[in-house]
């Protein structure tokens, strides 16, 4: 086997992996440290917005997080503002007074035009992006990459949800 078939043959093992669905009760990511945003059908945390995030592409994002929780989970996770009193774990969506993201975190040289950051933070986990368009890319890409959401074809109404009445967050450290 020549070097540049080796290169293609690895490469296309690793594609096959990163599109594998995720079993079902496991998310991506490092589990050794995963947080529970479920446990047993019962909301152990919520999705927090920026105040004043009402309407727009972050907020559809949102709602349909939360759609695609309730639909693994059974359980319904409440979207807080930043100025909510709020405890459990928390999926900050964009910069929020709990946990404000710095220019330089999101910049053009660190994400690109339209991508996005997903870290770990004590007590949640951050998605957000340079604008509203990367940040919403960050919240589908949280959907399918951590929670085993899927789109299978153009034409599906909704994507594809596995069931797990337990979801646990692992620790996440992502820069697209």
């Amino acid at each position: 086997v020549m070097n540049g078939e080796l290169l293609w043959i690895a490469a296309l093992l690793i594609a096959i992996h990163a599109a594998a669905p995720v079993p079902p009760g496991q998310v991506r990511g490092d589990s050794a440290t995963a947080h529970p945003l479920v446990h047993q059908g019962r909301a152990s945390g919520c999705i927090v917005i920026a105040e004043g995030t009402e309407q727009g592409k972050v907020r559809t994002a949102v709602e349909d997080l939360a759609d695609y929780l309730r639909r693994i989970s059974g359980a319904t996770i409440p979207i807080r503002r930043d100025c909510d009193p709020i405890s459990g774990f928390r999926v900050l969506v964009g910069s929020t007074r709990l946990v404000p993201i710095k220019p330089a975190e999101v910049s053009e040289e660190q994400v690109g035009f339209d991508g996005f950051v997903i870290r770990s933070v004590p007590d949640g986990v951050v998605i957000a992006g340079r604008h509203e368009q990367g940040t919403a890319n960050g919240v589908y890409h949280f959907a399918e990459e951590v929670l085993g959401v899927h789109w299978f074809s153009p034409e599906d109404d909704a994507p594809t949800c596995p069931t797990r009445r337990t979801i646990r967050i692992p620790r996440l450290n992502l820069s697209v």
